[in-house]
């Protein structure tokens, strides 16, 4: 089913205004180098275009993993209290229990680097929640960390136009993820070094490899 799906996406296109609005949103995206509210950003950015009853973002590194979930609809307000019980289940964090290591579940790994829709491999957890649908994408963070946007809903099922939206997402939010690591990295490094050629009272420029 989830291939066919993909098959269909692929035979249609978005509409021209869907493209102007999603293009239209690209310089907020790249202009967000706030990596500590990143998540938040992320989702609101999804939430923009495609509607969903919980939206989940998902990180999971070397030392740990970071799972951040929003009901965003009055059904999902219903039914979060629900799947905050359970969220020991999940099958990120079940995984990382029964390995005693955050690595991500078989599921999220396929996930990476491309969009994902409905329900499998460890949908049971949420098949057991009544959530009906899933649409999602991944990519890699840093050091090896697995990230994931998860739209899910408990009715309505997602369309090919809500697919295509996340396809066209996707590249984009990763990209703007890694400069948001490498600025924040950049600073720090800076504020270290800055700090101490300020008390010889000289100042500092930073180059990369190629004398920028």
């Amino acid at each position: 089913e989830g291939s066919q799906f993909i098959r269909n996406a692929q035979m249609k296109r978005l509409l021209y205004d869907e493209i102007r609005q999603l293009s239209g949103a690209l310089p907020e995206v790249y202009a967000h180098t706030d990596l500590a509210t990143f998540q938040t950003f992320t989702v609101d950015v999804v939430q923009r275009f495609v509607a969903a009853d919980l939206i989940e973002y998902n990180e999971i590194g070397k030392d740990g993993c970071v799972l951040t979930q929003r009901p965003t609809s009055p059904e999902g307000c219903q039914r979060y209290p629900d799947f905050e019980i359970r969220l020991g289940e999940h099958p990120v964090l079940s995984h990382q229990v029964e390995r005693n290591t955050p690595r991500p579940s078989e599921l999220l790994a396929n996930q990476i680097d491309q969009a994902f829709h409905g329900l499998r491999g460890d949908g049971r957890f949420y098949r057991s929640l009544g959530i009906t649908d899933q649409l999602g994408f991944g990519f890699r963070g840093p050091e090896a960390a697995r990230i994931s946007v998860v739209l899910n809903r408990w009715s309505q099922h997602f369309k090919l136009r809500d697919q295509l939206v996340v396809e066209f997402l996707q590249p984009h939010l990763a990209q703007a993820h890694r400069n948001a690591v490498l600025l924040t990295e950049s600073h720090q490094t800076s504020e270290s070094l800055s700090g101490a050629f300020a008390s010889m009272h000289r100042g500092l420029v930073r180059l990369n490899e190629q004398g920028q």
